[in-house]
């Protein structure tokens, strides 16, 4: 892991160290817009870990709403918290495993680490909490997960937006693409212009570049079909999967 002295260091510092050709101009904006870590006096907070936060915060609000227009009484907070907790414990935890000797080598510093977040074992913590408050609130699983997909899918672009702005190093394959950058300022830097790779690259190379739009346009989408939704049959869970 990078120290954050070293990684938080000025955007024009680092366009000096590795210059880019002028008509890369957007390339240039969106590295200067990469900030591992702020600085509040003494205090220095990820930008990863606020963005997670607020992806939280705002898919507690969409829930609680969805509820609100369907009169259910499950409570948005225990959802939202539970679902958020479990997830990023699973993510962490499924990580962990992807590399069981390293981990056992260095167990404590790898488990306090803020980075190493692996997709599929968020997934499978929010979909197994959401399982058991289904059976809480006696309701049908599919139910349950059509009401937490918009605020899954918005919360989760919102958090992707933080995994852009850290530079986490869940970039993606070497690209050409006029819209791949580089992360030299990142968490773990790398000069070389990357993209999102194919489908059956290895979901650690999952890019932010596409997936925060991608998430949104689900989120909106997905609040849009209550109308089937309403009707006893679920439509949004699985689009929201596949984001």
């Amino acid at each position: 892991m990078i120290p954050p002295a070293h990684c938080a260091q000025g955007a024009s510092c680092i366009l000096r160290r590795f210059p880019i050709p002028k008509h890369r101009s957007v390339e240039r904006l969106a590295i200067a817009t990469v900030l591992p870590y702020i600085h509040i006096g003494p205090l220095t907070l990820g930008t990863y870990g606020l963005l997670v936060a607020t992806g939280l915060l705002f898919a507690f609000f969409v829930l609680q709403a969805d509820l609100r227009r369907r009169q259910l009484a499950a409570d948005p907070h225990t959802i939202v918290g539970l679902t958020g907790l479990v997830g990023l414990l699973g993510a962490k935890l499924y990580h962990l495993l992807e590399s069981p000797a390293e981990f056992f080598a260095h167990p404590f510093r790898l488990l306090i680490s803020p980075l190493g977040f692996a997709f599929y074992g968020g997934l499978l913590g929010g979909l197994l909490t959401l399982l058991l408050l289904a059976r809480h609130y006696r309701m049908p699983l599919l139910a349950m997960l059509d009401i937490a997909s918009p605020a899954a899918a918005l919360g989760y672009g919102i958090g992707r937006i933080g995994c852009l702005i850290s530079g986490d190093g869940d970039y993606g394959i070497p690209s050409s693409l006029p819209w791949a950058m580089s992360f030299p300022n990142g968490l773990v830097p790398t000069t070389e212009r990357v993209h999102r790779p194919p489908p059956s690259a290895c979901i650690r190379l999952r890019s932010t570049n596409s997936s925060s739009p991608r998430s949104f346009s689900t989120a909106c989408g997905g609040w849009g079909r209550d109308r089937c939704t309403s009707r006893g049959r679920p439509a949004r869970s699985l689009a929201t999967i596949l984001c």
